[in-house]
């Protein structure tokens, strides 16, 4: 059964009654419980017809009007009942209406009229008789109150609202009260609905009535802390919250004066209220101080600066004596958290040799009382200490740096923090079953990560020495102190050398203690990973190798370690491949149970060992075993494949093609899924074998060519493109060459052709260019034997550009660079349509960027600025003029100078020129 929906009527009355059946029949049937969803359901088609004409009707000029008659509609007298519930729905619709019209229609409207709209709203906000049972209305139509106030400029806006606000309080109570806050929280939030530069004469004028704000929200906050206050203590909460909720969206939006804020002493009470409080007030108290830190200038010579850096120091003095974190829930204590680690970031720069403290003993004082907070914040549970990693990635790699003057300095507080990472990287003593407790505690493993980042961070700043002292001063006699210095060693094998004696007591350790005696899963994982960071000190320890190894091989056998072993067997193959026992491998990969992905790990660790082992036979055996062993998922076996391909050598990685080529062939042309998964595995299975065999491949090059035009013209998927585009770098004299290109162009000449085909296939629009970059980079002459194939290709190029797809963007620029730089242009081959090219492109190019495409404009191969400089290269008169013709005079000027930087510098002036240079 279909509907079709009347059009809709210029009458206000009608068009309300047709609205409010509409939304009648939306919400009723939305609150039916029924188990038929299907299309044909007359109660599901009811509803989606007359969704479509609410839609339908939300653009339209009458909707003004009937949004506003239903704001003002009685609702039903029983609250919570279906009808009031439906009034509840409707007003709310209606108000979300206004709001969007606010912001996007509002030239529908006389100017005149604004100030009418603006007064009814107002009226319907204070006439509801709750502020806590109406607030998301309330919330909706003081955002269309701000979206309107900034097309009307109200300037006055914030002293009427609380004008009004004292007028009304006596009679209206706290209703009033909590709606002029939330009108006055919402009144910024707005701004971004008008783009002229104008705009910053109104923000400019509601800046000079914050001072009289924060007086009225001062005065709010003592009526709502008054023991003699006529507010029940539930009222008094919400006020409380309404005012910080307002201070912290002006601070935000508005950007407050230093003086405005040192005046109302806010800093001291949001504190106050945060030592003593919790729930939602604790949480907007935090947020609020919070977002006044981030706005602090913290240039310590200008006085008010200086007074708000000390209030801001003494409140966080006075929240630490306050916190006690046993007495706290977890979400208060990372508020205070916060709040610490906020100070922290916001003023710890001052302690860098960049400012001079000497005449400023009390801020001094203050930032290193700050720093023993957050350092004893780092005794929390790790949930909530990990909260102060983002300081001190900034206080290690930005405030220190390499500063060796201001590290002495601190140096006993990076001691500290050394022992303290290494404290927060232990498991708990209850850990118990390794699975199970990760499973629970899913943050575990990404919170050590983020404590392993920091201390490579403190490891490139203090040196690998003084790490490995300071981490084995922290190993204590018992496995799970074991564990994590194993885990911290295993983060800093970038920096900590194989052959220094604490590897080779670990190594020891390990050995008698985790592998000699009954093993602690998660210790022997990490174990594992210990032994694949510093497998090459087992080259200079051979006689250790047995053990280890032996029990390596063994965790595999383990499923919840199983990954830590394989990829541990995989590094030892890298360092001491002829010192490794394939045959155990071998055994193990046939008997134990392996995960897909640590399956294909052993299979490039058994492919690293037989480029070096001497047993034929075994070889053959293990060979033909992987070849046959095609069952379960093909996309695992073609991965176990290229494993193979890329790590044995080329006269076997010849025989391993021959054996698959059928195989991935065919299942290359079954596949009928959408998505390019296993046509990339099968591709990339190819890359490596072309590129393991070199010159050994040609006798099958023709016929993978073959195989991916058919591939191509078939599936039309992008990673054979990819494909041909190594067949083109490898073999780039190939006779058969040409004609690839040939049939792969024209299939896709054939399946895109405009903007809009492009916009849907923008992977294959990628991997095109990228070949005929590398065509036009590698082989011009042996590729392009068609003139109308080129030309095809250069159009194709322009509507290339006209794609606003990152990827595929860059692709069509590293084509045109290459072109530019290819032999085509410097034997003069593009000498005919090179002014014509350069036009079209420049243009293209220029439009993008007057439009604010700020995409690939510098950075390697593949840029504006890369295509700019070459085409002026090749031809500067028809690059300036074609320039200056689209007014890009600055780029122009800039190419004079052939500095690359210089007209990167000039691409980001124009397009900064043609958003008008103003508020964005």
């Amino acid at each position: 059964m279909t509907h079709t929906n009347p059009e809709h009527s210029e009458d206000i009355t009608e068009e309300t009654h047709r609205i409010k059946l509409a939304l009648t029949t939306v919400f009723s049937s939305t609150n039916t419980n029924t188990t038929n969803t299907s299309h044909h359901d007359p109660l599901t088609a009811s509803r989606d017809a007359a969704n479509a004409y609410l839609t339908s009707f939300q653009p339209l000029p009458i909707a003004w009007m009937v949004c506003d008659a239903l704001l003002h509609e009685d609702l039903s007298p029983v609250r919570n009942s279906p009808p009031r519930q439906l009034d509840d729905a409707k007003r709310y619709f209606a108000a979300q209406t206004l709001h969007s019209k606010c912001r996007y229609d509002i030239y529908q409207l006389p100017k005149e009229s604004l100030a009418s709209l603006r007064d009814s709203i107002l009226q319907t906000i204070y006439g509801m008789e709750s502020y806590a049972a109406s607030k998301p209305l309330i919330m909706r139509l003081a955002l269309a109150v701000s979206a309107l106030s900034v097309h009307m400029d109200w300037n006055g806006a914030i002293s009427d609202l609380i004008q009004h606000c004292s007028d009304a309080a006596a009679t209206g109570g706290v209703h009033v009260v909590l709606s002029t806050l939330e009108l006055l929280g919402r009144l910024a939030e707005e701004l971004n609905v008008r783009t002229d530069t104008n705009v910053d004469v109104y923000v400019a004028e509601m800046r000079k009535n914050t001072a009289l704000l924060f007086q009225f929200l001062d005065y709010c906050s003592e009526q709502a802390q008054s023991e003699q206050s006529s507010f029940s203590v539930k009222e008094r909460e919400l006020i409380l919250r309404q005012v910080y909720a307002c201070i912290d969206s002006n601070v935000y939006f508005l950007g407050i004066d230093q003086d405005v804020l040192n005046r109302s002493q806010i800093v001291t009470k949001l504190s106050q209220t945060m030592s003593r409080s919790s729930g939602q007030l604790h949480e907007v108290s935090v947020d609020a101080l919070v977002t006044i830190l981030r706005s602090m200038e913290v240039n310590i010579d200008y006085p008010a600066n200086k007074e708000a850096i000390l209030s801001m120091l003494s409140a966080c003095v006075h929240l630490a004596a306050s916190f006690h974190p046993t007495s706290l829930d977890e979400e208060v204590c990372r508020g205070y958290v916060r709040v610490f680690c906020e100070v922290g970031e916001t003023l710890c720069p001052l302690l860098s040799m960049n400012y001079d403290l000497t005449k400023h003993a009390d801020v001094r004082s203050g930032l290193e009382t700050i720093l023993d907070i957050l350092l004893k914040c780092m005794d929390l549970e790790a949930e909530v200490a990990v909260v102060t990693l983002q300081f001190y990635f900034k206080f290690v790699n930005d405030i220190l740096g390499y500063d060796f003057e201001l590290i002495d300095v601190y140096s006993k507080h990076l001691d500290e923090l050394v022992n303290k990472c290494v404290s927060l990287l232990r498991f708990p003593n209850d850990a118990g079953d390794l699975k199970e407790f990760l499973e629970d505690n899913d943050n575990f493993e990404s919170n050590r990560f983020a404590i392993l980042d920091l201390l490579e961070d403190l490891c490139r700043l203090l040196g690998s020495d003084y790490m490995v002292k300071r981490l084995c001063q922290n190993l204590q006699p018992d496995m799970i102190s074991l564990e994590a210095i194993l885990l911290s060693f295993h983060g800093n094998d970038k920096f900590i050398s194989y052959d220094c004696p604490e590897v080779s007591n670990l190594f020891q350790i390990i050995e008698s203690h985790v592998f000699g005696g009954s093993q602690v899963e998660f210790v022997a994982n990490t174990a594992n990973l210990f032994v694949a960071s510093y497998a090459r000190w087992l080259s200079a320890n051979q006689n250790r190798i047995p053990i280890i190894f032996g029990n390596v091989v063994k965790s595999i056998e383990s499923s919840v370690i199983q990954t830590s072993a394989c990829r541990c067997l995989n590094r030892m193959a890298d360092e001491i491949p002829e010192l490794m026992d394939l045959k155990s491998i071998v055994q193990a990969y046939h008997t134990v149970e392996l995960d897909p992905k640590n399956a294909v790990f052993l299979v490039e660790c058994m492919a690293k060992l037989i480029s070096v082992h001497k047993d034929a036979n075994l070889i053959n055996e293990t060979l033909k075993y992987l070849l046959t062993e095609n069952t379960g998922v093909f996309a695992i076996y073609c991965e176990k494949l290229t494993a193979l391909v890329r790590y044995l050598p080329p006269n076997i990685t010849v025989d391993v093609v021959k054996h698959s080529w059928g195989a991935l062939a065919s299942a290359a042309k079954r596949d009928t899924s959408r998505d390019t998964a296993l046509a990339e595995k099968v591709c990339r299975f190819y890359k490596h074998s072309v590129r393991a065999t070199k010159s050994l491949f040609e006798p099958f090059l023709n016929e993978l060519m073959n195989l991916f035009v058919i591939l191509f013209n078939e599936k039309f998927k992008s990673p054979f493109l990819y494909g041909a585009s190594i067949l083109v770098s490898e073999f780039s004299n190939a006779p058969q060459l040409s004609q690839m290109i040939l049939a792969l162009s024209s299939t896709f000449f054939a399946k895109l052709s405009t903007l809009e085909q492009y916009t849907q296939a923008p992977d294959v629009v990628e991997e095109f260019f990228y070949l005929m970059g590398r065509v036009v980079q590698y082989s011009s002459k042996v590729a392009f034997k068609s003139n109308e194939q080129f030309e095809l290709t250069l159009n194709a190029s322009r509507i290339g550009l006209k794609l606003l797809h990152r990827d595929a963007y860059k692709a069509v620029l590293v084509f045109i660079e290459s072109l530019l730089a290819s032999e085509l242009a410097s034997n003069g081959s593009l000498n005919n349509i090179l002014p014509s090219y350069i036009k079209g492109i420049v243009e293209l190019l220029i439009s993008n960027l007057a439009n604010g495409t700020t995409m690939n404009l510098d950075g390697g191969s593949g840029s504006v600025c890369g295509v700019l400089l070459k085409f002026n290269n090749l031809n500067p008169t028809e690059t300036s003029s074609q320039l200056n013709a689209c007014g890009a005079f600055v780029i122009s000027d800039s190419l004079l100078r052939a500095d690359r930087r210089d007209v990167c510098n000039a691409i980001r002036r124009f397009i900064n020129e043609s958003r008008g240079g103003g508020r964005r």
